[in-house]
């Protein structure tokens, strides 16, 4: 593995603070326009976490939370043109006890939506996932098709199960990993489907080394079919790793396996991952120096990207923060041309707990404090080529959908869109929807940014909504997002003219 450094030395800062006069760092404004769709009721949840993706011309807006003894699925969809919103609580039959159903994930693959359902069989002793056609009004069908299937003796060591989909929604990849057994390398089954679910590969697998029992492990597939493990370890004496296994599709084996860690003396944080159009895996992240007791509050130093070029040689570049955070959170890695895009943010949460009550009650409430958000730039090798800050200090109670940013490649730039508040950007005659209002900025190849447009005025949203950039997809140089008042969702669609 070839490894790199990179200080901060003739690297690019700018920090924005109300986007006023910012001087010869910034192109001129980007024009944009605004309009609304129509609304769905949707009652808000706690601590929940939200993806999205887009399937025949319509874009899904998945909402996951846990609420004993599994997660739920919401789901709005809107077409891509911003029209027919429609929302549901999604669903399967669970069957009984000893063979029950429940969703693992939403996914879109080729034109289609699917609600990808394991089968958990004791009496059997085994686990299955199988792909349903979901529709955009929510509802899925009774069966699928079966896409993965491991057996299991014990019931404490079912193994697990694991999907993913190409960015280009092209392929999915079905990854089983087999019980653990500690005496035993760790094995594996992986299944590679086409848009239309006709599997092109499938193998069982044995990783050398033997099994680490608090191994976490993710899966990700590029365009190409190119399938990669990440086993993800954290232990006392070896520090925080990953050890990613390349897997193709075409000859069904393993083809490499590399290293990621921090280098020494440094702990790696959160990290994010994607794949390029060569098919290579890119990994970006947060790192901090090591030290013997955590309390919490060490500044996140720096950010490393990882690639594996060419798919045979694992690169990483470690980069230097110019303004470090203990509250440092990767929130996106995008890549266009010859640049990786990284975003994160200064942010944290705090869980209050009423009086005689255990933390994990519902009565449970969150506060999220939000700081400075951050746009890196790294070349194709991982160097750091800018670093913008944009000066945010908001909170939010409940959940956090508002304080989250929406980033998409349109055009070759990265499309910012952010809330903040509108008296930083306020004349004498302005008008909003209220006193917290979206934000766009375009950021080009070389860390130009180009002034920021507030949303107001002509732009402005119906009055009481507020932006949820979280619930973000983008087509072509449109994004649409949601945007809530009280239990009440709109579809919002914002083009980059």
């Amino acid at each position: 593995m070839r490894v790199s450094t990179q200080t901060n030395k003739h690297m690019k800062r700018i920090t924005i603070a109300a986007f006023i006069a910012l001087g010869t760092l910034q192109a001129n404004a980007q024009d944009y326009s605004i309009s609304e769709g129509g609304t769905v009721e949707m009652e808000k949840q706690k601590d929940s976490e939200a993806s999205s993706f887009t399937a025949g011309g319509t874009h899904y807006f998945i909402t996951s939370h846990y609420k004993s003894p599994s997660t739920m699925y919401n789901m709005q969809s809107v077409a891509a043109d911003g029209s027919g919103i429609q929302s549901s609580e999604l669903s399967v039959p669970v069957g009984e006890f000893g063979n029950s159903f429940s969703i693992s994930s939403v996914i879109g693959l080729g034109n289609q939506a699917y609600a990808i359902v394991e089968n958990y069989n004791s009496q059997d002793n085994k686990r299955v996932l199988s792909a349903r056609k979901m529709q955009a009004d929510g509802s899925i069908e009774e069966s699928g098709d079966d896409i993965m299937m491991i057996n299991f003796e014990k019931m404490l060591r079912p193994g697990r199960l694991m999907t993913a989909t190409s960015p280009d929604g092209s392929h999915l990849v079905a990854v089983g990993v087999l019980p653990f057994n500690k005496k035993e390398s760790r094995k594996f089954k992986v299944a590679v489907f086409d848009a239309s679910l006709k599997e092109i590969s499938s193998s069982e697998i044995t990783l050398d080394g033997l099994a680490i029992k608090n191994a976490r492990f993710e899966t990700v597939i590029a365009n190409d079919g190119t399938v990669y493990i990440n086993r993800y370890t954290s232990k006392m004496k070896d520090g925080i790793k990953i050890l990613v296994h390349q897997y193709n599709s075409k000859s069904s084996s393993i083809d490499n396996t590399y290293l990621v860690e921090a280098a020494a003396g440094d702990v790696m944080g959160e990290y994010l991952y994607t794949t390029n159009d060569a098919g290579e895996l890119v990994i970006a992240a947060a790192f901090r120096k090591d030290v013997k007791v955590y309390t919490g509050d060490e500044e996140q130093s720096g950010v490393f990207i990882f690639r594996n070029e060419g798919k045979s040689d694992g690169v990483i570049e470690y980069n230097d923060l110019d303004t470090p955070a203990p509250n440092f959170e990767l929130t996106g890695i995008h890549i266009t041309g010859e640049t990786i895009y990284v975003t994160g943010e200064d942010a944290k949460m705090e869980k209050n707990s009423p009086a005689q009550t255990t933390p994990t009650t519902a009565n449970s409430t969150f506060t999220f404090t939000h700081g400075n958000e951050y746009i890196l730039g790294f070349n194709p090798s991982g160097k750091k080529m800018f670093e913008l800050l944009i000066d945010l200090s908001m909170s939010a109670r409940t959940t956090k959908h508002s304080l989250y940013s929406s980033s998409h490649i349109i055009d070759g730039e990265l499309v910012y869109i952010f809330n903040d508040q509108f008296s930083k950007y306020r004349d004498d005659d302005d008008i909003a929807s209220g006193g917290t209002i979206p934000v766009a900025v375009n950021v080009d190849a070389t860390g130009l940014m180009t002034p920021a447009v507030p949303f107001i005025n002509d732009l402005k949203m119906t009055n009481g909504y507020m932006l949820l950039p979280n619930y973000s997809a983008v087509s072509g140089n449109t994004v649409t997002l949601l945007a809530r008042d009280g239990n009440m969702l709109k579809s919002v669609s914002i083009t980059a003219e």
